[in-house]
């Protein structure tokens, strides 16, 4: 078993252009995300969806910065750590993970 990263990535505008249907449809799949990982035999250890990209602050070489460390259309807006059996495990949950992007890698 193995723990792995899912970095969830999003566009940027999602959350301010989500109508209260699409946003309910979103939290609707991520709970059948969860019951088919725990299908699978595998376990989401821990997850959470982030706050918008514009209440980000940047610290970068001491230095404070409000907004993204890299400005970008695409952008993390969440992320899981699954504990599962392996790298093609964890590839097979990514693909019905929903999100329109997700990167997976193993933590240390």
């Amino acid at each position: 078993m193995g723990k792995y990263m899912f970095s969830l990535y999003e566009a940027a505008d999602w959350m301010d252009q989500a109508s209260e249907q699409e946003w309910q449809d979103a939290m609707r799949a991520h709970e059948q995300f969860a019951a088919a990982v725990k299908a699978a035999g595998a376990e989401v250890v821990s997850g959470e969806g982030l706050a918008k990209i514009t209440t980000a602050t940047t610290v970068a070489d001491g230095v404070v910065t409000d907004g993204p460390y890299l400005p970008s259309s695409d952008v993390l807006g969440g992320f899981y750590v699954i504990e599962c059996a392996d790298l093609d495990a964890a590839l097979a949950l990514a693909k019905v993970c929903p999100s329109p992007a997700v990167e997976v890698r193993p933590t240390l």
